[in-house]
């Protein structure tokens, strides 16, 4: 699947995922943007140096037809951009589209089949037998069931891809344990048998590594689909020279012990200092959090005790129609967390302490008439309203965006359309720089991380300042 040349190219449905999958090619020493909303407004080109693209395609939340679109065009402006590689990064819990995209994807780029494995062993996603379980649940029974923007009603992902009206075949456990050599077997077997959409069932980092190098042997054109724990595997499996010299791929025979050259993954409790970066930031930092998933939630319970909380008022927004700047109570929370700010403390604006305020909130909307994903929406954008304006006004070491709905409204309110992912901070968690604005910003989807994640976050963004 490498070239000669090109550009990397994913089309995520979300902007978190396209933050953590793009950081995947960084780490493999790719310059990586990720282009926040599609299309783009500004139009401008893309510098030459950068050479994996992510796009938040914003699809997961579309409609059946326009997600399959939305998806095909944005490879269409990756081809455009240069790019000859393509991933479609799905969420490793299974919401929004991906029948649709995976659809949508294939025709637009005209490639042969789609090779399926959204585990994520490290975040404690796996796929056993079609099944894509979260903790050992499968997904649907999970909270992900009950998600309020994209509830998941399938766990079993041939059932789920069979909606791409295409042939559906799985390559079971047993493939991927017995090496890449056995998943490739299995994939020809299954173009052979004229499947198109491929599940693969991967439940060890080492199992998404031999279906990485299937992929990357497969003498026609695949869309690889996946989590970041694909994309990872992806990079760490290319060899050396393919990656450093661009050379040919099909010169280059995979082995089953290809080695992993990019840098590792550190964890941030102390920072490393990389070039580029001086230690000891004195600027405070600011964490907007919209995300109801209860590991977001337990994270401000732990950076609660350290950093200003400020609650804002759901109640009093929701029965006082969309928020806007002028809102008394957005206005009201952004004066709190300036006050916090100016006085150099850490400032966390939640919307949420706990699951079961999630549920009274939700039960407000539903009285109020609101759509099941309306509330999350207005709640988003408040806070992103939030974000700018108090940006500007206190001297920011960086700010933190929990929940992709959260980090999308973040960089329309700013605006920041486009990011560059500089560092990775904790395991799929990237920091980034916002193009032509003096802001670093750090995006966490809502489902990941430790208790303590939020607090090594701030933590490091603390012990760490970019330098022009």
């Amino acid at each position: 699947m490498l070239s000669k040349a090109g550009r990397f190219g994913i089309i995520a449905d979300d902007l978190t995922g396209a933050g953590d999958t793009g950081l995947q090619y960084h780490r493999s020493g790719l310059r990586t943007w990720v282009l926040t909303q599609f299309p783009p407004s500004d139009g401008g080109a893309i510098p030459d140096e950068v050479k994996a693209i992510a796009i938040n395609a914003g699809s997961r939340h579309l409609p059946s037809g326009g997600a399959a679109g939305r998806a095909a065009e944005a490879g269409r402006y990756l081809q455009q951009a240069g790019c000859s590689e393509f991933y479609l990064k799905c969420d490793s819990t299974l919401r929004g589209n991906l029948p649709d995209e995976i659809r949508g994807v294939l025709a637009e780029l005209g490639l042969d089949m789609a090779v399926v494995a959204p585990a994520f062993p490290e975040a404690g996603r796996i796929t056993v037998g079609g099944f894509q379980l979260v903790a050992g649940v499968p997904v649907a029974l999970s909270e992900y069931g009950e998600d309020a923007l994209a509830p998941v009603r399938e766990s079993h992902l041939p059932t789920l891809l069979a909606r791409t009206g295409l042939k559906v075949a799985a390559i079971d456990l047993r493939k991927a344990v017995g090496g890449w050599e056995a998943v490739a077997g299995a994939l020809a077997e299954a173009r052979a048998g004229g499947a198109r959409v491929v599940v693969a069932d991967a439940a060890r980092t080492q199992d998404l590594e031999a279906i990485a190098r299937a992929i990357w042997h497969a003498s026609s054109s695949i869309l690889p689909v996946g989590s970041a724990g694909l994309a990872a595997a992806l990079m760490a499996v290319r060899p050396t020279a393919a990656r450093m010299l661009k050379v040919d791929a099909s010169t280059v025979t995979p082995t089953a012990d290809a080695p992993w050259a990019g840098p590792a993954c550190v964890p941030a409790s102390l920072p490393t200092g990389p070039v580029g970066r001086v230690l000891g930031s004195n600027s405070p930092i600011l964490v907007v959090s919209g995300s109801p998933n209860p590991a977001t939630l337990e994270q401000i319970k732990h950076l609660g005790a350290t950093a200003r909380l400020v609650l804002v008022d759901v109640k009093h927004l929701l029965l006082t129609g969309a928020p806007g700047p002028e809102h008394s109570e957005l206005a009201m929370a952004a004066r709190q967390a300036l006050q916090g700010l100016l006085a150099g403390r850490d400032v966390i604006v939640t919307t949420a302490l706990s699951s079961d305020q999630v549920a009274k909130d939700r039960e407000l909307g539903r009285e109020l008439g609101m759509a099941r994903d309306q509330v999350g929406r207005n709640l988003a954008s408040a806070l992103g309203q939030l974000a700018r304006q108090v940006h500007g006004k206190a001297a920011l070491g960086g700010l933190v965006a929990a929940g992709g709905e959260t980090a999308s409204a973040v960089c329309r309110a700013l605006p920041g359309e486009r990011l560059e992912i500089i560092e990775e901070v904790l395991p799929a968690i990237p920091l980034a720089r916002v193009v032509g604005r003096n802001l670093r910003l750090v995006t966490k989807s809502g489902g990941f991380g430790a208790p303590d994640s939020l607090r090594m976050i701030v933590e490091y963004l603390r012990q760490t300042e970019e330098v022009a």
